[in-house]
């Protein structure tokens, strides 16, 4: 007695190597097991697609290529190689995704291959994979065959964006790439693409030739705000070559932080008379990391407004000086000290000026003294009744204002004798 057992293709089973059918016949006085293994079917797939960038890699955003047809090839000898023996044993054509999937496919050695003749024309091969050997296991799924295409009919642009840490207009060594940035690319024939710098900073498109501006965009989050330019320009404008690549520079940002500082000091600390002389000096550094330019002072106590600084333009950890004189009055000896505030102004290459103050005290040595003369007028007299006229000389002979200055008497019963 002969029993067959005949299992259909599981096509649509993943993961599964065979499926494994037993039972039992049953005759007179007789029972023979049966056992039959049946194996599974898998898939290859998946995409076919415009690696706009050239770079190999499916980046988000990069389209499918539909009507694109894809040969599965069984590779006879498992070289990975199309052989003449190795035949075409299905084919498929790309859909509007640019997706395609071979189903049905028992476990072997295969190759799937693009045909570049139902490429778009101008395409080349970005992912140097055609064709690429499938070792397929009974029921496996692989969706790894994929294969992308530049557009080498049109160009490519390419920049690179920094940051341009100690301002010099040049990537130094340690610099850091300014990674995940926007960059809006207009082509020559007005459309626009976006395109994002990698994690080393560059950014590359694809377009069509003619002239072509690449515009970083400010108002992406990653872009470094406050920042200045200090390499490059930006929008920037290249010609675009059909199947070369053009560079579109370098884009190097700064941060700016202006900042200046003032030594006020003064020589002699002290004074003690009217019309003495004070030489104030005004010692003012950029401590930022820009250039300054028209540094000046101005000290309102002085009389000094926009006092030039020399020298008046100061680099980044430079230093510049300027004096003035100032005459002691009497109110300022009277006073006993002068204070006075200077303000020094500096002007960065952007934003507004900076400003410093700092102050300084001289005080007065005071010495208040005072001389009474006391004269009589006649010297003699002869009889009761004679009038003698007294005359008080008072003298300021110190170096401060007196007032309320008067005379006491008690022979002549005087007090509080206003000079």
């Amino acid at each position: 007695m002969t029993l067959n057992a005949v299992i259909k293709p599981f096509d649509q089973l993943s993961d599964v190597v065979s499926i494994v059918n037993t039972g039992a016949s049953i005759a007179v006085g007789t029972t023979i097991d049966l056992k039959d293994t049946t194996p599974l079917y898998g898939r290859i797939g998946d995409f076919v697609w415009n690696d706009q960038n050239g770079d190999g890699i499916q980046d988000a955003g990069e389209p499918g290529l539909s009507n694109v047809t894809v040969n599965l090839i069984l590779d006879v000898n498992g070289n990975g190689v199309f052989d003449s023996e190795d035949e075409i044993i299905d084919t498929r054509v790309t859909d509007g995704n640019g997706g395609y999937l071979f189903t049905g496919v028992p476990a072997g050695n295969y190759l799937v291959s693009v045909e570049e003749t139902t490429l778009p024309s101008g395409f080349e091969l970005t992912t140097d994979n055609d064709p690429m050997p499938v070792v397929l296991a009974g029921g496996q799924v692989y969706l790894d065959a994929d294969f992308g295409y530049v557009d080498r009919s049109s160009g490519t642009v390419h920049g690179h964006l920094y940051l341009d840490t100690n301002g010099n207009g040049v990537q130094d060594p340690g610099e850091p790439d300014l990674p995940n940035v926007n960059v809006i690319i207009t082509d020559s024939q007005g459309n626009q693409q976006i395109v994002e710098t990698d994690e080393d900073g560059n950014w590359n498109a694809t377009v069509p030739p003619g002239t072509t501006v690449a515009d970083v965009d400010e108002t992406d989050p990653d872009y470094p705000t406050g920042y200045t330019q200090t390499e490059g320009d930006d929008p920037t404008t290249v010609t675009a070559v059909a199947g070369e690549d053009t560079f579109a520079g370098n884009d190097g940002y700064f941060l700016p932080v202006p900042d200046i500082h003032l030594i006020k000091s003064a020589n002699p600390k002290t004074y003690s008379a009217e019309g003495d002389l004070v030489t104030y000096t005004f010692t003012v550094q950029n401590t930022g990391n820009v250039t300054l330019t028209n540094v000046k002072v101005d000290d309102a106590r002085l009389g000094i407004s926009g006092l030039a600084v020399s020298p008046s333009t100061l680099v980044p950890g430079q230093t510049g000086t300027a004096s003035a004189q100032y005459t002691i009055t009497l109110a300022d000896v009277n006073a006993g000290h002068v204070d006075n505030t200077a303000t020094a102004t500096g002007t960065p290459p952007t934003g507004s000026d900076v400003t410093d103050t700092d102050d300084e005290t001289v005080t007065a040595t005071q010495l208040p003294a005072i001389d009474l003369v006391k004269s009589a007028d006649p010297k003699t007299y002869s009889a009761e009744g004679d009038l003698v006229t007294y005359t008080f000389t008072v003298q300021n002979t110190g170096n401060v204002t007196l007032t309320n200055v008067k005379v006491d008497d008690a022979r002549l019963g005087i007090s509080g004798l206003a000079v």
